[in-house]
């Protein structure tokens, strides 16, 4: 809880052997959930805390361990982001273009405000319902020729996930922020009971892989995860949304509901854009993709 009118705050991180001094000016505040065995596992060091988990689940399971474990004692305003914000190697997007200071600082603004924000300024709209388009869409075909022979398919499709999981029918699109580099706060993770997260989660130990497809579905969920139902409205009334002086819900609080991940494109549009489009790095894909399979045959 908040203690002296200044708001608890954490930074966790899904590690798996990528390298943390970015993170550094959050040490204090930051705990570090790694799956890369004890070779890889970060020395505690100024560190919060550091805790193994096993490797299953990618991010979507270390963000879901926490909200369930820490559920009852979740911070004021929690940070979730991977262990690499930026991807040097130049052939993947950045996570965000946000330095660390202003995702601390963003993240404790939405206390009063949405009760969560991102920082990525790529907010793509997701309405594959029946299925991601891993071999048919070019921004889809560099990761898959680089992972997916170990992913793990889905046994549901999104639209299936969604009614099993998130409950009810699905909207006909929602916006996801691309990479899972969130702030939340308490209010808005406990807006839905611990159960909720306690069934996500088992969706990933029950499927015991480190690279399941469910995990792609959650990230682009999170945002409906924790704004699209009524107990995120109910729970922000007057900060988001509309009133009633009777608290009622009104036709205008209906439109947010079915709208309510458009908030993150407001977000997006105040962060620092991307060095290249997705587009561009759609383009260099394809070519970098051609020349690995050109080398291939000539070996």
């Amino acid at each position: 809880m908040a203690r002296n009118n200044r708001l608890e705050f954490e930074c966790i991180v899904a590690h798996y052997n990528e390298e943390l001094s970015w993170l550094e000016e959050l040490a204090p505040d930051t705990i570090i959930y790694s799956k890369g065995g004890r070779r890889n596992t970060p020395a505690a060091g100024s560190w919060k805390d550091v805790r193994t988990l096993p490797n299953i689940g990618r991010e979507a399971h270390t963000y879901l361990h926490h909200l369930v474990t820490h559920y009852d004692t979740i911070a004021d305003v929690t940070l979730f982001v991977q262990g690499d914000a930026y991807n040097p190697d130049g052939r993947t997007p950045p996570h965000s273009t946000v330095s660390v200071p202003e995702m601390k600082s963003r993240s404790i603004k939405s206390n009063s405000t949405s009760g969560f924000t991102c920082f990525t300024p790529v907010v793509p709209n997701f309405d594959q319902w029946s299925g991601l388009p891993w071999e048919s869409d070019p921004k889809f075909r560099w990761w898959f020729h680089k992972n997916g022979k170990t992913m793990l398919r889905a046994q549901l499709t999104p639209a299936e996930f969604w009614t099993e999981y998130i409950g009810g029918p699905h909207p006909e699109s929602v916006w996801f922020a691309s990479g899972a580099f969130f702030g939340v706060t308490r209010e808005t993770v406990q807006a839905r009971p611990k159960s909720f997260y306690e069934k996500l989660l088992k969706a990933f130990t029950d499927a015991n892989h480190p690279n399941p497809e469910y995990g792609h579905y959650v990230e682009r969920l999170w945002g409906s995860i924790f704004l699209d139902h009524e107990g995120a409205l109910e729970s922000r009334r007057g900060s988001v949304g509309s009133d009633s002086d009777d608290g009622s819900r009104t036709s205008e609080d209906s439109d947010v509901l079915t709208s309510r991940t458009e908030i993150l494109l407001d977000i997006a549009e105040t962060l620092p854009p991307l060095p290249v489009t997705q587009e561009e790095f759609a383009k260099k894909r394809e070519m970098w993709m051609k020349e690995e399979g050109e080398a291939i045959a000539v070996a």
